[in-house]
């Protein structure tokens, strides 16, 4: 969250709200799966599929709110606009594997997984593009602009 906060500083709305935002979700992901805290024990008494139920809403919540962010990213660089693209399908598969009941190791939730990875990938790769300046590097990592070339 500190970045998120140095983002709000430098007047970064999107990254202020980027930042601060994923890292609620890893913070409430990890209160629900870390046994400590017991909210997945929880459900031990519920009905069948409940816990999958509660993910599935929880992720399908985060795959809206991404693709909201998708949205404002479409005039920024290729790079940043796939990631929120695959991050939102990610969430998606996710959330259809729990919604679904399907059991664990199956093939809806390793795309997502896989789908995961290539995010991840992308995230490091616009971080090192955004770190890489003529300040501390000569190296350049090509983004792609999508903003026309006419516009503001």
């Amino acid at each position: 969250w500190a970045q998120a906060i140095a983002e709000s500083q430098a007047g970064n709305n999107f990254g202020a709200i980027a930042f601060t935002s994923y890292g609620a979700f890893w913070l409430a992901y990890a209160t629900i799966l870390i046994p400590g805290f017991g909210v997945a024990q929880a459900y031990a008494n519920a009905p069948e599929h409940t816990l999958d139920n509660a993910l599935g809403i929880f992720l399908i919540s985060w795959g809206i709110f991404t693709f909201i962010l998708w949205i404002a990213t479409i005039r920024s660089t290729v790079t940043l606009s796939t990631m929120f693209f695959v991050l939102t399908i990610t969430f998606m598969f996710l959330a259809s594997a729990h919604l679904a009941h399907l059991s664990a190791g199956n093939i809806v939730t390793k795309i997502g997984g896989a789908l995961g990875v290539v995010t991840a990938f992308l995230a490091w790769y616009n971080a090192a593009a955004g770190l890489y300046n003529p300040s501390n590097t000569f190296v350049r990592l090509p983004t792609g602009s999508l903003a026309h070339p006419h516009s503001e």
